[in-house]
């Protein structure tokens, strides 16, 4: 079943997907879901009336946001389960974007509510086992002279059986 969410595609994708795929070591062992994103707000499975809903705010959420989005990043991070790294995440910082997450929040609220509070961020990859310390650090090289991203999109987007589909997409430039 699909599973549906609100996302911010980053003018950059190309330089960031290349920045990962040029860790072949890592990446051979690692899952990387494209397109690199990041999800604003995650609306979970939709039924017609819910999805006609999100699909109306999206064509009419230009008029909100005129232009792209310029944030700054942090420090390449990962979030941890069972005390063990999942996912590799470049934090991103933005009062517009966190902004539009409480937008979201409020209209959407009632079809899904994460449990958890919103980490901007864009996920690069799902190792698949623990990395030594020594690749922890190659990969941290990599990225620490990304300090801004550009979001030039916004989509509603759906997740299916691992896959990501850009269901409608819009330009914010």
């Amino acid at each position: 079943m699909k599973k549906y969410f609100f996302c911010l595609l980053p003018q950059e994708k190309a330089s960031l997907h290349s920045k990962v795929k040029s860790l072949p070591r890592i990446t051979g062992s690692a899952q990387i879901i494209l397109p690199l994103h990041l999800t604003l707000y995650y609306l979970a499975e939709l039924d017609e009336n819910q999805l006609s809903a999100a699909q109306q705010w999206l064509d009419h959420a230009a008029e909100s946001i005129p232009e792209s989005i310029t944030a700054e990043t942090g420090e390449l991070s990962s979030f941890t389960r069972g005390g063990r790294e999942y996912v590799f995440y470049l934090p991103i910082k933005s009062d517009v974007i966190q902004k539009l997450n409480s937008q979201l929040f409020n209209l959407f609220k009632h079809f899904h509510k994460d449990e958890f509070s919103f980490v901007p961020h864009i996920s690069v990859f799902f190792p698949k086992n623990a990395l030594p310390e020594i690749d922890k650090k190659l990969i941290r090289t990599k990225f620490q002279k990304i300090t801004h991203i550009t979001f030039d999109k916004l989509a509603l987007a759906s997740e299916n059986d691992g896959n990501i589909w850009l269901e409608k997409t819009i330009n914010l430039l």
